[in-house]
């Protein structure tokens, strides 16, 4: 299976969405400075699994689910 870096960055974007936060409210709480770092991640996506596990553990959702073309 070939994961897409625009399907996760799309998922990023669709949790962050779904928990009415501003692309600097998520930044705070998975501890990044600014919101840059998230506009990245969602125009972008990312391979980094590390980045992947953070988001999920700190939303309670399946890395998986970030993986996935079904989120939401």
């Amino acid at each position: 299976m070939e994961i897409e870096k625009k399907i996760i960055g799309d998922n990023i974007k669709k949790l962050r969405i779904m928990n009415n936060l501003t692309q600097d409210m998520m930044a705070n709480i998975i501890g990044y400075s600014d919101g840059r770092q998230i506009r990245r991640l969602e125009t972008e996506g990312t391979m980094n699994l590390d980045i992947i596990v953070c988001i999920a553990t700190k939303f309670k959702v399946s890395p998986l689910s970030l993986l996935s073309a079904n989120i939401g």
